[in-house]
């Protein structure tokens, strides 16, 4: 496909699409480190020249370093942290921002996108890391250009892209626990205005965890995977002055959910524990020791996009950008929850699906203007369905009063949004830049929820309605909003509707300071907003529905970014300090009928405080040392409530949940010469978190959970070493790697599952070999 300068170079100014063919690093003539290329903001930019604290990997660290997945990322980007869920929906926080929700319709407070298209809900961005170019960690609120539900930051995949001439590769991994994973990708032009790019990646793994109650036999293994992934990239430039790109990605994800492992008890209602349950083993410290209920879990998930996106030069050096997307997930589990091989809390199954629509359109000029400016707007429109097929046999809730059976718990959600949006840039002189951005944001948000009985026994719906009148599949959350709301009376079970309107301004002031070549200083203060929403859970009363208050962060930063001895040693440094009101947070309500059931609240008031750090050096020829770390200091300024283990207090000064102090990272890497076409590397990474909770008030035990001689919720601190060695030739690469070689034991949440509290842990010892191949 021929390249054409004058619209690549038009486009480069404002846009992302062109890296998608591009290198995502500059060459340098020096040996020293080269020149990162980003488009943090909407702009093709070096990365040292960006006022704001970006961590880029780029393809070639994802695959030395073995990073297929979300959770794989926080090895290498300080102050990110990974929370795993039942319902396969992972959980990112930046700097102690983040939201722990289960449900589909949870909206994240880090977003996250694939080249631009929003990855709306955290589900879908389960799978995704592959054949990339680079991925972009934007730290703080990025509510100007990248939205709402970017309080804590922003992640931004960027796919590699058609190239010039035609040119394929292949990955091939072999690793214990039977890992086969195989990644391949086709790309060149069809003609002199169209090129193209397919790549697709395959993983098939054995079940890691052992379950205690069943350690021999054909369910004693739990964890399978079974994920298949691909896209397809094809760019059309049928002129100098436009460009489109068609982007088709998907995944298919068939394999098991990980069991929770049982670390203790808090009956709900006392005397009424099953037997069986409370006679379960608790887990010992090993990643792989956990328990589910024979058959369970499984999943059947899926999720498609369909995105165009078109830049046109309308005049001299002003493009208009559209980005349309369609994006559609299915989510269809089993999933066991308690940490038991009993059926004490399960969702068989949970189902449910997401479908989302998005468009931006955007008018902005070139980046090497003194004033540069960027306009815009968005519309998307979602909507969520999620059934939740709830069995609670053996609970002490169904002990007390004889409701066996299954229950469901289902919820259809929609959300429209517009927002309008500018940015603006201008160098006052060469060494400084003032800028700004606003965003004005408006939605409106509908709910409907319900809580029936399906099939007999009809035990909970004769609660509510009385003995006999009860009608299968009648909805039985009671109305105690104290008015006749939605049709229902007070007191009277029946079903929720309700919709609202909210509206949010989201701005940006910062100014840029370069002294020399290769340094800037930078001062940002940003106010972004997360949306509200409805909660999706499990209810016996209205007021466990109501919406939640938008949360917002205002942020104070200032920053450095210094390139060294000849660019051999990089030097990043940032200082932060965030005014967090009505953070949202998943907590509990104590019914009189049913015990510590969920629901949803807004902190007041919270700080966080803190600082980054990182260095990059090449002291030699072919050798490579990173250092990166974090220390963040989160603190609730005020709350008074019901936490996740069901704890009624003050919680005013106590740390925020999923927020270690420090978050340390090192990685360094020698690569040598062997033979006049053979290179030998050995590389190797050791990361570091310090302690934290999962729950507000967690470093406090329920009174009556046993045991109660450690933070039931308490995460602890823990150190990974990771390794990797091999070889590698002009159009080939063998590596051996090992993730976690020293087999640590480490969880990275933990929760109350009703009667039991359990823990999510981390893998156990991988290892395994790759050999790559290009043409």
């Amino acid at each position: 496909m021929k390249r054409r300068p004058s619209i690549a170079m038009a486009l480069c100014g404002s846009s992302l699409i062109c890296l998608a063919a591009a290198p995502a690093m500059a060459q340098d003539e020096s040996t020293g480190i080269q020149e990162i290329i980003v488009t943090a903001q909407k702009r093709q930019e070096s990365l040292n020249k960006v006022g704001l604290t970006v961590n880029v990997l780029s393809g070639d660290a994802l695959k030395e370093r073995q990073i297929a997945s979300i959770q794989d990322l926080t090895a290498a980007v300080p102050s990110m942290s990974y929370a795993d869920t039942p319902t396969s929906a992972p959980i990112i926080s930046l700097r102690g921002i983040g939201f722990y929700d289960t449900t589909l319709s949870a909206t994240p407070a880090v977003s996250l996108y694939m080249n631009q298209v929003p990855l709306a809900y955290p589900i879908m961005a389960g799978h995704g890391i592959f054949d990339l170019q680079r991925v972009e960690v934007l730290k703080g609120p990025q509510g100007i250009l990248f939205g709402q539900n970017s309080t804590g930051g922003a992640i931004n995949y960027v796919p590699a892209g058609p190239t010039d001439t035609l040119s394929a590769g292949a990955r091939v991994t072999v690793g214990n626990y039977n890992l086969v994973s195989e990644e391949a990708y086709l790309s060149g032009p069809l003609s002199d205005t169209l090129g193209f790019r397919l790549s697709q990646r395959i993983e098939h793994a054995s079940g890691w965890q052992k379950s205690l109650s069943r350690p021999d036999g054909p369910d004693s293994r739990n964890g399978k995977k079974r994920v298949y992934e691909g896209r397809f990239l094809l760019d059309f430039e049928p002129s100098d002055t436009a460009k489109f790109q068609l982007n088709l990605n998907g995944w298919l994800d068939k394999g098991e959910s990980q069991a929770a492992q049982l670390i203790g008890f808090n009956v709900q209602i006392p005397g009424f524990g099953d037997p069986g349950v409370l006679a379960s083993p608790l887990a010992p410290r090993k990643n792989e020791a956990a328990d589910w209920v024979a058959g369970l879990p499984k999943r059947d998930n899926s999720f498609w996009q369909i995105s165009l996106r078109g830049d046109i030069e309308l005049f001299s050096d002003v493009t208009l950008t559209s980005v349309t997307a369609y994006s559609r997930l299915k989510q269809n589990e089993r999933t066991d929850w308690d940490g038991t091989a009993f059926d004490e809390q399960l969702y068989n199954p949970e189902k449910g699906s997401i479908k989302s629509f998005f468009q931006e359109l955007r008018l902005s000029n070139g980046a090497s203007n003194r004033l540069r400016w960027m306009v815009g707007g968005n519309y998307s429109d979602d909507k969520i369905a999620q059934s939740s097929f709830y069995r609670w046999n053996v609970a002490s809730t169904a002990n007390a009063f004889g409701v066996h059976g299954q229950n469901i718990f289902y919820v259809d959600q929609k959300t429209k949004s517009k927002a309008a949006f500018a940015n603006l840039e201008y160098d006052v002189v060469p060494q400084i830049t003032v800028k700004g951005g606003i965003r004005y944001t408006e939605s409106k948000l509908s709910t409907n929820n319900c809580g029936a009985d399906i099939t007999p026994p009809y035990n909970v719906g004769e609660i509510f309605y009385g003995a006999g009148n009860y009608t299968p599949g009648a909805c039985y959350p009671i109305n105690d909003l104290g008015v006749t709301f939605a049709g229902v009376a007070p007191g009277t079970p029946g079903r929720f509707f309700d919709s609202e309107k909210e509206d949010n301004v989201s701005w940006k002031l910062g100014l840029d300071w370069k002294p020399a070549d290769g340094t800037l200083v930078y001062v940002n203060v940003a106010k972004g907003y997360k949306s509200g929403g409805f909660p999706s859970i499990g209810a016996s009363v209205w007021s466990q529905f109501l919406k939640l208050k938008q949360e917002s962060v205002l942020d104070y930063e200032i920053g450095t970014k210094l390139s060294l001895l000849d660019r051999r040693l990089q030097v990043n440094a940032a200082a932060f300090y965030y005014d967090y009101r009505n953070k949202q947070l998943r907590a509990r309500n104590i019914d009189p009928v049913w015990g510590n059931l969920d629901v949803v609240q807004n902190i007041p008031k919270s700080t966080v405080k803190g600082a980054e750090l990182e260095i990059t050096a090449v002291p030699v020829e072919g050798l490579t040392l990173m250092a990166a770390g974090s220390y963040t200091k989160g603190e609730i300024d005020r709350f008074t409530g019901i936490n996740a283990g069901g704890i009624q207090a003050d919680f005013a000064g106590t740390p925020m949940p999923y927020s270690p102090k420090w978050n340390l990272s090192f990685d360094g890497q020698y690569k040598f010469p062997v033979a006049e076409t053979l290179d030998g590397f050995l590389g190797g990474t050791v990361t570091y978190r310090s302690k934290t909770i999962s729950v507000v008030g967690g470093e406090q035990n329920p009174p009556d959970a046993v045991p109660n001689t450690f933070p039931l919720f308490g995460i602890d601190s823990y150190t990974l070493v990771n390794a990797r060695a091999g070889l590698e030739g002009e159009h080939w690469r063998f590596e051996v790697w090992g993730k976690n070689i020293f087999n640590k034991y480490y969880w990275n949440t933990a929760y109350p599952a009703f009667d039991t509290i359990v823990r999510y842990t981390g893998m156990p010892a991988t290892y395994g070999v790759t050999l790559s191949l290009t043409l």
